[in-house]
């Protein structure tokens, strides 16, 4: 092999390597939030019709829903692909139950919503507003 493809060859293996090594950082990253729910753990805030509503979601597989100061629901979550399905056996909304927790991507707003109709989307945050 003349020096000149053999240069060519090595420059071209260097260049593979660095390809293969920023896609795996890539996809590492990508990857760094996937699987896990961590980010729905804990208590969120939201103002709905008029009421200070608290949402908490506990990793052991159940939620409390609170409006107001008045009625506390408990109920239970489970994993949807990147989203929670929480129910409340019909006390939250019992047209509307289940209902879907989805996660912004900065991880400071959950989306509540419902794939059936009459549910309008309610947003909570991490810390009351």
């Amino acid at each position: 092999m003349s020096h000149i493809a053999s240069t060519a060859a090595s420059t071209s293996s260097r260049r593979r390597v660095w390809v293969l090594v920023l896609l795996a950082l890539v996809l590492s990253a990508a990857l760094a939030g996937c699987g896990s729910q961590k980010g729905y753990f804990g208590t969120w805030y939201a103002r709905v019709s008029a009421h200070d509503v608290e949402l908490t979601i506990n990793k052991n597989g159940t939620a409390t829903y609170q409006d107001g100061s008045r009625d506390v629901y408990e109920g239970t979550w489970s994993r949807q692909g990147d989203s929670l399905v929480l129910s409340f056996d019909g006390k939250v909304s019992s047209k509307s139950e289940p209902l879907k927790a989805i996660l912004s991507a900065d991880g400071n707003t959950l989306t509540l919503t419902s794939d059936k109709p009459g549910w309008t989307a309610d947003y909570y945050h991490r810390t009351k507003e």
